[in-house]
């Protein structure tokens, strides 16, 4: 049985790899991503506009190195 099991996971293995490189890739290109769908504004509008609505601000910065 186990010799069964092995060949068979990996059979499916290959199979998913091979059917995930497929794609449509002109929808892949035409669909927007979160930074396209977000109006940024600057720190500093950024507080004034939450200050308006009595909204909190969540600010996240990071450092590398």
């Amino acid at each position: 049985m186990k010799k069964f099991v092995i060949p068979v996971a990996v059979l499916l293995a290959v199979v998913f790899l091979v059917y995930g490189s497929y794609g449509d890739k002109e929808a892949d290109k035409s669909t927007a991503t979160a930074s396209d769908k977000i109006d940024w504004v600057t720190f500093d509008q950024g507080l004034k506009i939450a200050g308006e609505d009595g909204k909190y601000v969540l600010a996240y910065f990071w450092r590398n190195g």
